[in-house]
């Protein structure tokens, strides 16, 4: 049963001004993002991913998210896993999420996705 659905666009100029990308992604998506020749296009994409898993959880940014507590991971296929730890991994687990759905797309200058919580 889908318990929340999240969706979010990114800009990736304006993105691009972010400087310390250790307060929002994991080691993990650092190095992979980091191994792309447009690599802020990569982390944009992970951002509005981790924008849109927020959402579908129904948590409010007013918390001050952990941002590194969403993980992207990569799998066979092109798919994107979504892991969960610290107090978003508690929330989900409190709603009853079994997992989350992701996908992601991105173009010259626009980042967009979409995260399906389902329970």
């Amino acid at each position: 049963m889908i318990k929340g659905i999240g969706i979010d666009l990114v800009d990736v100029e304006s993105f691009g001004k972010i400087r310390d990308l250790s307060r929002i992604f994991t080691e993990g998506e650092i190095s992979y993002c980091s191994s792309k020749n447009d690599d802020i296009l990569h982390f944009a994409a992970r951002f509005a991913l981790k924008e849109a898993v927020y959402k579908s959880l129904g948590i409010s940014e007013e918390r001050s998210p952990d941002w590194r507590e969403i993980g992207t991971v990569k799998t066979e296929g092109d798919r994107i896993e979504v892991t969960l730890s610290g107090d978003v991994a508690r929330i989900a687990s409190e709603m009853k999420i079994q997992r989350i759905e992701a996908s992601i797309s991105h173009i010259k200058d626009m980042a967009v996705a979409v995260a399906v919580s389902i329970c």
